[in-house]
């Protein structure tokens, strides 16, 4: 199986042994071994790819967020896990730009123009 590395862009190939991990690979251009976690919020991480999904799911499904205390609550792991694994979705889920997702000015609209605006002020007068 000759497939490519984001990094190196040189071939490189799957390790089969005995005493080799399942899913390494290794680089032939720069002959180290890597694995598909190398470089995402996944490294450096002993918890399962199906817990990291499955908090990533419960993150996103919830209205308001969900706590550490929740995380290590729903899956039995510790507190410092619950929190590594929050921190780490949280961080690559924010946002990397500072600016509006359809870019500054003007949005157009099939019918309407919509430009930025001085926002109007409504006095209510109460009897």
């Amino acid at each position: 199986m000759e497939t490519r590395r984001a990094m190196c862009s040189e071939r490189i190939g799957k390790l089969n042994g005995k005493t080799t991990r399942p899913g390494l690979y290794k680089c032939y251009a720069c002959k180290k071994p890597f694995t598909v976690r190398m470089g995402t919020i996944f490294e450096s991480s002993h918890v399962p790819l199906r817990v990291w999904l499955q908090a990533m799911y419960l993150m996103c499904s919830s209205k308001k967020g969900i706590s550490t205390r929740q995380l290590q609550r729903t899956f039995g792991c510790g507190l410092k896990t619950a929190w590594f694994l929050g921190h780490r979705i949280r961080e690559a889920m924010a946002s990397s730009s500072t600016e509006p997702m359809g870019g500054p000015g003007v949005v157009k609209t099939p019918n309407k123009q919509i430009t930025e605006a001085a926002p109007k002020i409504i006095t209510v007068r109460r009897a």
